[in-house]
């Protein structure tokens, strides 16, 4: 546990105060805060993620964008393309093996969450 997690839960738990939800939250969300090296890595990671990104054809990118981050179905992509779905479906899979092997080339895990 953290030095500050530490102090909050001391300061929770201190029962000489009368704890409120706004204590609880406080403490739940200075438990849960990222390490500066956990932060910093999750930018070099994001940073190395929008690289690779970069580095794929534009209309893989595009569908690839609005079907990961969108949360748009294949058929949604075509629809507002105006494209067959087959297409949209085959850069979809192009654009996922590419960046797949250009998060591998840059050193980036893959993860299984």
């Amino acid at each position: 546990m953290g030095v500050i997690a530490m102090i909050t839960t001391a300061v929770i738990v201190d029962l000489t105060m009368p704890i409120t939800k706004i204590d609880i939250m406080i403490a739940a969300v200075v438990a849960n805060r990222p390490s500066p090296a956990d932060e910093a890595a999750r930018l070099e990671q994001a940073q190395a993620v929008r690289k690779c990104l970069a580095q794929l054809a534009e209309a893989d990118r595009e569908v690839l964008m609005l079907r990961v981050f969108d949360g748009l179905s294949n058929a949604e992509v075509a629809m507002m393309l105006e494209q067959k779905p087959a297409t949209t479906k085959k850069r979809f899979a192009r654009a996922l093996l590419k960046i797949k092997q250009l998060l591998r080339d840059s050193g980036i895990e893959e993860s299984r969450s």
